[in-house]
């Protein structure tokens, strides 16, 4: 079994960090995003909350622009940390709101999330997002 450094599972942690950094200002930015992907490697496999399985940066990068009712989403980390095999775990939460369809009824939510993300050679080769999506969709929809 490999056994990493402590300087190597930081720097996966903070590979993580910059990933979800545009989702800790409150402001829902698809621009932002797009920033945070160069952290993300070009065949990540993301599964995200149980949504269809993406596979490909393009589509990773395409699964946030159907997110566009969201103004404000802020991920709050309470702890991150990498282990030896080079998985980084986020558990913390996220609230976010916006307005509906409709154009006029707004909604908004507050969860525990944890993510998992495997970084290797400095980017996010996959990562997995485990959170209530019933309770999201049921506030939004």
């Amino acid at each position: 079994m490999t056994t990493l450094d402590a300087a190597t599972k930081e720097a996966n942690c903070r590979v993580y960090r910059n990933l979800f950094e545009p989702f800790t200002s409150g402001v829902f930015d698809v621009e932002k995003v797009k920033e945070g992907a160069k952290f993300v490697a070009d065949d990540i496999v993301y599964n995200n909350g149980g949504l269809p399985l993406i596979k490909g940066k393009d589509d990773f990068l395409k699964s946030f622009e159907g997110f566009s009712a969201i103004k404000v989403l802020v991920h709050t980390p309470d702890t991150i940390f990498c282990t030896n095999d080079g998985w980084v775990t986020c558990i913390g939460s996220f609230a976010g709101s916006g307005v509906k369809a409709d154009g006029v009824t707004p909604f908004g939510w507050c969860d525990k999330y944890c993510n998992r993300a495997l970084i290797v050679d400095g980017k996010v080769k996959e990562l997995h997002s485990c959170y209530d999506l019933d309770k999201i969709m049921q506030v939004m929809i």
